[in-house]
């Protein structure tokens, strides 16, 4: 019996179509992913700005019930109100402390100490001049940020002139 496939004599395997293939996809895919892909990182800073004092979050509840920070003529004036630490006091009983300072080391010494009494506090309000320059008013951002020992009060509420 004849068989109907005659036994053929193994050759070798040519093996450059699977390499041109492979050189094909490379030469078209590569450089493909490289323009839809960035080796950039992209960052995004959350800006929150909300409409009415309404929609502010509350204040975290440590030993400051409110701090703030008003621009004055002569320098600033901070004013911190304090919860009382007797054992018979309630939330709202708070005793309001005020400090006079003249320049921005002494306010962020003053604003130091006041972090120091209460190292959870993140926020602070600003009250500047009503015709204060924008370049002022970012200096005294960076001012309640922090200062050479660490971060003081990264939140900031600025006040207009009406308080809120």
């Amino acid at each position: 019996m004849q068989r109907l496939f005659g036994r053929r004599r193994m050759t070798a395997v040519d093996r450059r179509p699977a390499l041109l293939s492979m050189a094909a996809l490379m030469i078209l895919l590569l450089p493909t992913l490289l323009l839809i892909t960035s080796t950039q990182k992209t960052t995004a800073l959350p800006l929150a700005v909300a409409g009415n004092s309404a929609d502010i979050p509350p204040a975290e509840s440590g030993l400051i019930a409110s701090l703030d920070v008003i621009s004055t003529d002569r320098g600033y004036l901070v004013e911190a109100k304090l919860r009382k630490s007797d054992v018979l006091a309630t939330e709202s009983d708070v005793e309001t402390k005020k400090w006079v300072v003249e320049n921005d080391t002494e306010l962020q010494d003053t604003l130091r100490q006041l972090k120091n009494r209460d190292n959870l506090r993140t926020r602070i309000r600003l009250k500047p001049l009503a015709n204060a320059k924008t370049q002022t008013v970012i200096h005294l951002l960076d001012l309640l940020k922090g200062d050479r020992e660490g971060e003081l009060f990264p939140e900031t509420l600025i006040l207009g002139e009406d308080g809120q």
